[in-house]
């Protein structure tokens, strides 16, 4: 397993990202939030972003280089038409993200 930190632009304080895999994600494949989210007709929802970027920073904690994967929507929205998208799923108002 490798140990990789993920980050986005986006606001997404509720969702929670894996901190290994079991290779280095490249640019254009998708992570898979480990947040559940229940939909109101019963449905389970995890946010999947795509890898947009892998940058090698050093880590204090490890003394060594950890690729920060930066994720964004696979669909290229604005950041306001995602949260259009988003909020219903996480059931608050698009202006609670901006």
């Amino acid at each position: 397993m490798y140990k990789i930190f993920c980050r986005t632009n986006l606001d997404l304080i509720s969702e929670k990202w894996p901190n290994e895999l079991p290779a280095i994600p490249r640019v254009g494949e998708r992570i898979t939030s480990t947040t559940q989210h229940i939909m109101d007709n019963g449905i389970s929802f995890h946010l999947t972003l795509e890898v947009v970027s892998v940058t090698w920073n050093r880590s204090y904690l490890e003394k060594d280089y950890i690729p920060i994967i930066e994720l964004h929507d696979s669909l290229k929205r604005s950041i306001t038409e995602f949260y259009e998208w988003y909020a219903p799923f996480v059931r608050k108002s698009v202006s609670s993200f901006i």
